[in-house]
């Protein structure tokens, strides 16, 4: 009998010092939080059970295209004649040799010989030196062309349906393509080591300055 009371005093002791020592490691974390408690919404199916705002999405219709059931083709007229096929193809190519020497833009600026020579600021405003002579922006230079070789391509075309006439228009084309024609070239900006132009196609075209090494 005094050993079972024994015992179970044993044991109660045991208990009581182990939630002590709970107790105590328990109030080294725990914090209070001075704001009310506040309840989780409950699921209701969604992806989350918070609430989530979402951004409407408009949905657009559109025409539906029909499909193309028939492709025409056009093949050329076997009635004609082998001179009028020639003259119908030297007709083409010499509207395309015009329209290429009417278009500005497929000839190309030689700017091999615009060099820097040195850049000087005054009052605020830079200059170059180009050709001994100090440029400002707005001042224009007048430098070759380069070769358009489409155009010489055009040009073989032609010679080998008609000869003579590509020889009539065979100067006007080299005229253009191989240095013989100018393009005049504006220039816009000019800084410290660089200068701008600008082309009658309103390219930018940019020739930079190397200082001396010395």
């Amino acid at each position: 009998m005094v050993w079972t009371r024994a015992k179970n005093l044993f044991f109660v002791t045991l208990f009581t010092l182990a939630a002590n020592i709970s107790f105590a490691q328990e109030s080294l974390w725990k914090t209070f939080n001075d704001f009310s408690g506040q309840e989780v919404p409950s699921y209701n199916g969604g992806l989350s059970p918070f609430p989530q705002k979402q951004k409407k999405i408009e949905e657009l219709e559109f025409e539906q295209a029909e499909p193309v059931s028939e492709i025409e083709i056009i093949e050329a007229d076997v009635n004609l004649t082998d001179q009028e096929k020639r003259l119908m193809l030297t007709t083409s190519i010499l509207a395309e040799i015009k329209s290429f020497l009417e278009e500005e833009a497929v000839f190309v600026p030689n700017l091999d010989s615009i060099i820097v020579e040195a850049t000087a600021k005054a009052s605020g405003v830079y200059k170059a030196l180009i050709k001994k002579r100090w440029v400002s922006v707005g001042d224009s230079l007048d430098v070759p062309v380069d070769e358009a070789r489409d155009a010489l391509d055009l040009l073989d075309r032609l010679r080998e349906v008609d000869e003579q006439l590509a020889e009539t228009v065979e100067n006007a084309v080299l005229s253009r393509t191989t240095g013989g024609a100018t393009e005049s070239i504006k220039v816009t900006e000019i800084t410290e080591d660089k200068v701008e132009f600008r082309g009658t196609d309103n390219h930018k075209y940019v020739v930079n300055f190397i200082k001396a090494p010395f």
